[in-house]
């Protein structure tokens, strides 16, 4: 099939009226489009990248948050386990006590603050370990010497055990 020859009447701007609009348009207009088309381009890459950023804080802050959690967590069970060590130190050393009581009625000093010795040497997260007797003077334990006696017979927790054994 041949081609159709290119004449100056088909090339005539009032057969084919973009060609017209083309070859008419002023620099201006054609500059003014370009820059719109380039604002509009980067106005949707910045679109995006604003989106990707906004997802990607997101991410970040689920992240931070489970790692919190977690670690709220471990914390929670270290502490749980801490006081029920403490808990049964506590415990040792007044059965302790009490066989010493119940066995012929004295403390033996020297005996009871070395098994004290012994658990607080297994529990280092403990600042002291101390027997108190009736009067809330430090008696016996980690700290405590014979010649100097302090009291806790003013605190809350000592008023309300000899009020309530």
């Amino acid at each position: 099939m041949p081609l159709p020859e290119i004449t100056q009447a088909n090339a005539s701007p009032a057969r084919n009226p973009q060609r017209a609009e083309a070859l008419t348009m002023p620099h201006s207009v054609f500059v003014r489009r370009l820059l719109a088309i380039a604002v509009a381009t980067n106005l949707v890459f910045a679109c995006l990248a604003g989106f990707t950023l906004w997802q990607s804080w997101q991410q970040y802050e689920e992240r931070a948050e489970l790692t919190t959690h977690n670690l709220s967590s471990a914390l929670t069970g270290q502490l749980a386990d801490g006081v029920d060590k403490i808990d049964l130190t506590v415990m040792a050393v007044g059965d302790e006590v009490e066989e010493m009581l119940a066995a012929g009625g004295v403390i033996n000093a020297q005996e009871l603050n070395a098994f004290i010795a012994r658990h607080h040497a297994r529990m280092p997260m403990l600042d002291g370990l101390r027997v108190v007797n009736a009067q809330g003077e430090n008696a016996y334990g980690i700290g405590v010497t014979p010649e100097v006696r302090t009291s806790v017979a003013d605190r809350g927790y000592f008023q309300r055990l000899r009020s309530d054994p």
